[in-house]
């Protein structure tokens, strides 16, 4: 019900977006994000990260991401 999402972005990547498929997301609940980096929360469903996966935007090289998320009825 809970769970880390670290992100890196490499020297070399060409991207600033991606979506990642999560395992263990349940369709029925909603879950709730939290930024590691500025403490912002946002919500999202587990339905919608079924069928679009968590996107995340990275715009500068060599920088990570840290997300923690908690599912919720």
């Amino acid at each position: 019900n809970d769970g880390i999402i670290q992100v890196f972005r490499r020297d070399e990547s060409p991207y600033e977006v991606s979506s990642f498929a999560l395992g263990g997301i349940c369709e029925d609940k909603v879950y709730t994000f939290l930024d590691a980096d500025d403490n912002s929360e946002f919500k999202i469903s587990g339905k919608e990260l079924k069928e679009k996966g968590f996107t995340v935007k990275i715009k500068e090289k060599r920088t990570a991401k840290i997300y923690f998320y908690k599912a919720s009825n």
